[in-house]
C-alpha cells in the first residue's frame, strides 16, 4: 500500500507507515530491551520477601494462579471431556 500512486495510496500509504512503525517498535524493544531488563532482575525469594509489597503482589499471584489451575482441571477439563 506504500507504493500505490494515486491519492487514495497517498492516504492508504500513510496510515501503512504508521502501522509499520507501531509494529516494529514493540518488535524491537521485545528481542531488545526488555530482555536486558529482564537479565539484571535478581531471582532471589529472600530479597523479595523483606519487602511488604512483594510479599502481597506474591499472594495475589498465587492466588490468581491457584484459581486458575481448579478453573482449568474443575471446569475446563470436564467441559473438553
Amino acid at each position: 500500500m506504500l507504493l500505490l500512486n494515486n491519492d487514495l495510496g497517498k492516504i492508504v500509504g500513510t496510515f501503512s507507515g504508521v502501522v509499520i512503525l507501531a509494529f516494529l517498535f514493540p518488535l524491537f524493544e521485545s528481542k531488545f530491551i526488555l530482555p536486558a531488563h529482564l537479565a539484571s532482575i535478581d531471582i532471589d525469594d529472600d530479597s523479595a520477601s523483606k519487602y511488604r509489597i512483594s510479599r502481597y503482589w506474591q499472594l495475589i499471584q498465587s492466588d490468581e494462579q491457584n484459581t486458575l489451575y481448579r478453573f482449568r482441571d474443575g471446569v475446563y477439563a470436564t467441559a473438553v471431556e
